[in-house]
């Protein structure tokens, strides 16, 4: 489905977060870094350093009939460092995915009476590219209580989608399409957590988040050529700002 709009959207957390099945609103640990509630950035060592690096693997099996088709990948998944500010504050940096596109299918023109004019049709589509989203965030906390925290976070990324229409017979035209995505934008977020203590190492927290909205700007360029033998032809190309 990432051949739609932006494409998949990435979940979001680090392994930590993950583990735990994409929970982290409301949870603290000063073990591992939390940036689903940028208020979590204060759950630390008051005289530590942390950074988080994380790799992710993803293996896909397609299959309709008798066709099958696989897709794997393996990519950069977060970088994120935090760092005690003052106090009960603290600061985190940090650059994750939030969105993918990677598609890759093609089929054949199967019909007798266009091959037998034309020849072998082969129909191919495919897609790459990826948004990502920096942010930088700090929190503090009060009363070893309350922790409030706020992010600016800014999405970023470059998104490549083709389409392709091949004869065999040279004497035909070849038609190949697609848009090249530049995307960006910025929005903000708030977070807060409520910790209280019910003895011995149990504690009842209570988290909320809210993020602003945003309109992912940038621009598209948009071509369509014509392909025959050695010669190519422009039938489209423009910018659009979007």
């Amino acid at each position: 489905y990432s051949i739609f709009g932006i494409g998949d959207i990435s979940k979001e957390g680090t392994a930590y977060n993950k583990s735990m099945g994409g929970t982290g609103i409301a949870t603290r640990n000063k073990r591992y870094i939390n940036y689903l509630n940028p208020a979590a950035v204060t759950a630390r060592d008051s005289l530590s350093f942390m950074a988080d690096f994380g790799l992710v693997q993803n293996n896909k099996m397609f299959a309709q009939g008798n066709l099958t088709s696989g897709h794997n990948t393996f990519n950069i998944y977060d970088f994120i460092m935090t760092f005690p500010i003052w106090r009960s504050s603290a600061f985190m940096v940090g650059i994750t995915p939030f969105s993918d596109v990677g598609y890759d299918f093609s089929s054949i023109e199967e019909d007798p009476g266009v091959i037998g004019n034309t020849g072998n049709i082969t129909y191919d589509s495919f897609g790459t590219g990826s948004v990502y989203q920096a942010f930088v965030g700090a929190g503090v906390t009060f009363w070893k209580k309350l922790s409030v925290g706020a992010e600016m976070i800014y999405y970023f990324g470059n998104l490549d989608k083709i389409t392709n229409m091949n004869f065999s017979d040279n004497t035909y035209i070849s038609l190949n399409s697609g848009s090249e995505l530049a995307l960006n934008g910025v929005t903000g977020k708030f977070g807060l957590q409520y910790e209280q203590k019910l003895g011995g190492n149990v504690s009842m927290i209570l988290g909320a988040t809210y993020k602003l909205g945003t309109d992912i700007k940038g621009y598209s360029t948009n071509y369509r050529y014509a392909n025959q033998s050695s010669v190519t032809d422009s039938l489209k190309y423009s910018v659009d700002t979007l």
